[in-house]
């Protein structure tokens, strides 16, 4: 029986000041971004986009996935295709 949360311990487990949630955002936080800066390559640290992990690529990914597959078609469904023979010409010649 003395494995049982008490009502007043219980309170301070959920609540979003209590003591595990401050341990909870300090795992998040490491994981996020200390972890990477860490283990992760120190050449790279400094340059833009790949320090603090790989979360500036993948919302990089994501975002362009999001034009790519829903915004781009929604934009040009009801629009002539454009007409970029003078672009390709002037880009390859």
């Amino acid at each position: 029986m003395a494995n049982i949360i008490s009502p007043q311990s219980a309170s301070t487990v959920f609540t979003s000041t209590g003591p595990v949630s401050g341990q909870l955002l300090a795992a998040v936080k490491y994981y996020a971004y200390d972890f990477w800066e860490e283990v992760g390559d120190h050449r790279v640290s400094t340059l833009p986009l790949l320090n603090g992990g790989p979360w500036h690529v993948l919302g990089l990914t994501a975002l362009y996935l999001w034009f790519v597959k829903i915004a781009g078609p929604k934009y040009m469904k009801n629009r002539k295709p454009y007409d970029l023979r003078g672009v390709m010409l002037a880009h390859n010649g």
